[in-house]
């Protein structure tokens, strides 16, 4: 009935635990849902007060450049210190992400992701008859010589795709290591695709560096930036994406939106330019996500039952369990079925005996109420 390749899509392993959430839900029961990567912060009144206005202007609701709103490229550009020739807009960075494997991924190419990893990246990269290689390590870092080695014994070599910050786990790479992936890729003659969607949402004592800023004259035609407001700006739905390339990419790139999703809606672009704009909001929207991940993080490192670093970055935690009879699948169905605390086992991002737990779509008095029972229920499980 289907195509072969369909044979490659699977599933998000992110969604796993909805049905069951919505069968509890529905049955009355309290749900703590640390599972979901969204935000459940308003977007600014002003802007939502004025919302009839972006459908006013019948170009506002009608097509438009399959580049992108003059507006936000005009933003980016600024942001990233390039052209307007240099960036397009895209649904959401899933389709950005997809689009560059469209484009750049030939049958038979490895291209290397580094565990752990958000999950919808291996789906894209076989769909499109890549193979997705997973570099593992014990933690988020990066061995240089190791990474090496194991580019070595690909046939194929065609692409790293890093996750900077990190999904699942709020690891931001340091300028440094970010140095030493490019130099790798240099010397293996490979592209380097960065997702940086949650490039804004670095807390204090952290620092992000973007890829773009470190990339040689040499080495820009090589390097795609992805990003997105769905997570910075709390902007999910309104599916806003970006690929930051190189001319000839993204001329083409604009190719491929017209015979596919022809435009981003005009009027989306609009508010994402007063959105990102509006400073005010910007700055209690972090700072309201940087409490909630601080409450969270204290009551996990007070119990001293899990290993947790503190990474000061993107809405999750990712810490690795004790050791229990449970695997991390099983300790998450448990503590769903048993508490409503609903989480994400490790292995759905290549990383078994850890979990990622969400701090976006929960407020400060259920991420306390849900960290306590999570630590008292973790007791119970340890001695058992």
């Amino acid at each position: 009935m289907f195509a072969q390749r369909m044979e490659k899509i699977r599933p998000s392993e992110t969604k796993q635990f909805k049905p069951l959430i919505q069968e509890l839900e529905a049955q009355g029961k309290k749900v703590y849902k640390f599972d979901h990567g969204d935000v459940n912060i308003a977007l600014p009144s002003d802007i939502v007060s004025q919302m009839p206005r972006y459908f006013e202007k019948a170009g506002w609701y009608k097509y438009g450049s399959s580049q992108g709103d003059s507006g936000i490229l005009s933003y980016l550009a600024v942001k990233y210190s390039v052209t307007t020739e240099e960036i397009v807009i895209s649904a959401g960075a899933k389709q950005a992400l997809f689009t560059l494997a469209l484009m750049l991924f030939n049958e038979g190419d490895d291209v290397v992701v580094v565990a752990p990893y958000w999950s919808t990246y291996k789906s894209q990269i076989e769909v499109v008859g890549a193979n997705c290689r997973v570099f593992e390590s014990e933690s988020p870092q990066i061995n240089p010589e190791k990474l090496r080695e194991y580019i070595e014994t690909l046939q194929k070599p065609r692409a790293i795709l890093i996750n900077n910050p990190n999904n699942p786990s709020g690891y931001t790479y340091s300028r440094e290591e970010l140095q030493q992936i490019l130099k790798i890729a240099k010397e293996y003659g490979m592209l380097v695709i960065a997702d940086e969607v949650y490039g804004d949402l670095v807390f204090s004592g952290n620092e992000f560096v973007s890829m773009r800023s470190l990339v040689s004259d040499a080495q820009v035609e090589s390097l795609y930036i992805v990003g997105s407001p769905s997570k910075s700006h709390g902007m999910s739905g309104f599916r806003l994406g970006y690929i930051v390339a190189n001319k000839t990419f993204v001329k083409q790139c604009i190719s491929v939106n017209s015979q596919t999703i022809s435009n981003v809606p005009v009027y989306a672009q609009k508010i994402w330019v007063d959105v990102v704009r509006h400073k005010t909001f910007q700055s209690d929207y972090k700072a309201e996500l940087e409490q909630r991940y601080n409450e969270a993080y204290a009551a996990l490192k007070k119990a001293n039952l899990f290993e947790l670093a503190q990474e000061k970055a993107t809405i999750y935690l990712f810490p690795k369990l004790p050791v229990m009879r449970l695997s991390d699948s099983e300790y998450c169905l448990h503590m769903l079925k048993t508490k409503g605390i609903a989480m994400l086992p490790g292995s759905a991002f290549g990383m078994p005996g850890y979990v990622r737990i969400s701090v976006g779509n929960s407020t400060l008095s259920e991420i306390q109420e849900g960290m306590k029972l999570l630590v008292e229920e973790t007791k119970k499980l340890i001695t058992q």
